[in-house]
C-alpha cells in the first residue's frame, strides 16, 4: 500500500554532503518500492522553492546561511507560511528528520507532533558540531542541547546511521530504538566501476603501475587531510610511482593548491560517476578523519569499489571494518601511523587485495539502500 513519507533535511542536492546523499538515496529507494515522497530543506542560494524530481517532491523553506552555510536557519515569513498549509493538504503519512540540531529539525518534528503524524529522527553524528573557536563551540554546545531537548519533547523515536550514533545520543539523555544503516547503491557503483573514465585518468595521467591514494570528503583540518598531505611527502621518496589524489572542496582547497606537492593531484568536487571513476582505480583509500562521522558515506563507496581502506575509530566505521582483515582502523592518527599503514599496504599486495574483496562483499551484502529503506518501513509499522 503506497505510502506518503516527509524528509525534513537541513540541506539536500545539489548540495554534496553525507546527509544530503542520505536523504536522496533513502527517497529514491522508497518512491522505486511504490511510495511517495516529500523533502523538506532550506532554500540556499537561488535553488527553487518547489519542484519536482524523479525521487521526491520537494520544498524549500526560506533560511538565512549561517557559518558559511554550514547553519541554515529558516525564515518564518508568508512564503514559509504557505508551504506549511501545502503539506497539511499532502496526507503524510510519515515524518522522517535527518540530524537533531538544526532549527529545521525542531519546525519538522514539531509539525509532526501538531498534526498527530508519527515521526523519528536520525542522528548522523558522532559528537559536538563545532567550528574551531572555544567561545563559538562552547555557546554552540549549550544550543545543541537546548534544541536536542525540544525536539525530544515532539518525538520519542531516535534512530542512527551507526551504533556509535545511538551511543553520541546518550549524551543527551536520548535512549535510541535502533539503526538505520547509511549505505550504497551497490548496483549503480557495480555499473558505473565497468566503465572507464577517461576524464579522470587523464588528469592524473593514469598507468597501471601507479600506486593511488585517495581521498574523498570536504577538505578541512578535522578531515585529516593536512596529516596525509605531510605523510604523503615521505611516501613519494620511497615509492617513486605513488600518487595521491584528493577529490572534495571545502576551506583547505586554495591552501593545498598553493602547496605545489609533486605526486599530489587536486580534482577538486567531482560528480558521483567521476568519483567512482577515480575509486574505481584506487589502490589504498585513506580517510584519516578526526571528525564527528556518523558512518563515511565515503568509505562505504571506496569498499564497494575493492579499495583496500585504512581509516580511524571516529564514527561507525569500525563496525563495518570489524578486524584487521576487513581493513585498518588506526588508533592514534597520526602522521607516523598513517605513513606505517599505508606503506604496509604498498609492500603487502596479497594482504589488502585479500582484505578489500572481505570489505566489499560485506558491503554489497550489508550496507545498502534496500536494506535501510526495509528498515525504515519496519520501524513505522512498529
Amino acid at each position: 500500500m503506497t505510502k506518503v513519507y516527509c524528509f525534513f533535511s537541513a540541506g539536500y542536492l545539489p548540495y554534496l554532503g553525507g546527509v544530503e546523499r542520505y536523504t536522496y538515496n533513502l527517497a529514491n529507494k522508497l518512491t522505486a518500492m511504490g511510495n511517495k515522497v516529500i523533502i523538506v530543506t532550506s532554500q540556499i542560494g537561488d535553488d527553487p522553492i518547489h519542484e519536482k524530481k524523479e525521487e521526491a517532491e520537494i520544498y524549500r523553506l526560506p533560511s538565512l546561511r549561517l557559518l558559511n552555510g554550514r547553519f541554515p536557519v529558516v525564515i518564518y515569513n508568508k512564503a514559509t507560511q504557505n508551504i506549511f498549509k501545502k503539506l497539511k493538504e499532502k496526507s503524510i503519512d510519515y515524518i522522517i528528520v535527518n540530524t537533531r540540531f538544526y532549527l529545521l529539525s525542531y519546525v519538522g518534528t514539531k509539525f509532526a507532533s501538531k498534526n498527530h503524524i508519527p515521526s523519528i529522527v536520525i542522528e548522523h553524528g558522532t559528537g559536538h558540531f563545532t567550528v574551531n573557536n572555544r567561545v563559538l563551540d562552547f555557546a554552540g554546545h549549550l544550543y545543541e542541547h537546548l534544541i536536542s531537548l525540544l525536539v525530544a519533547r515532539n518525538t520519542k523515536i531516535f534512530y542512527g546511521v551507526s551504533l556509535e550514533c545511538n551511543k553520541w545520543l546518550k549524551h543527551f539523555c536520548i535512549t535510541a530504538k535502533g539503526v538505520l544503516y547509511n549505505a550504497i547503491d551497490e548496483k549503480q557503483i557495480a555499473d558505473l566501476c565497468k566503465k572507464q573514465n577517461k576524464e579522470i585518468e587523464a588528469k592524473i595521467k593514469y598507468t597501471d603501475d601507479d600506486i593511488i591514494i585517495t581521498f574523498t570528503g570536504r577538505l578541512i583540518k578535522e578531515k585529516g587531510i593536512l596529516k596525509l598531505l605531510a605523510m604523503f611527502k615521505e611516501v613519494k621518496k620511497k615509492y617513486s610511482n605513488a600518487k595521491l589524489c584528493i577529490a572534495g572542496d571545502g576551506e583547505l582547497y586554495n591552501y593545498i593548491l598553493n602547496q605545489h606537492c609533486e605526486g599530489v593531484y587536486l580534482l577538486g568536487k567531482l560528480a558521483f560517476d567521476k568519483v567512482i571513476g577515480l575509486l574505481r582505480i584506487t589502490t589504498i583509500f585513506c580517510f584519516p578523519t578526526d571528525y564527528p562521522e556518523g558512518l563515511p558515506t565515503s568509505v562505504l563507496e571506496a569498499a564497494a569499489c575493492r579499495n583496500y581502506v585504512i581509516t580511524t575509530k571516529f564514527g561507525g566505521s569500525k563496525e563495518v571494518i570489524i578486524d584487521k582483515s576487513y581493513g585498518v582502523i588506526m588508533d592514534k592518527n597520526d602522521i607516523k601511523e598513517i605513513e606505517t599503514k599505508i606503506i604496509e599496504a604498498i609492500e603487502d599486495k596479497q594482504m589488502r587485495v585479500t582484505a578489500a574483496d572481505k570489505l566489499y562483499n560485506r558491503v554489497i551484502n550489508e550496507f545498502t539502500w534496500a536494506n535501510t529503506a526495509h528498515n525504515l518501513i519496519k520501524a513505522f509499522e512498529e
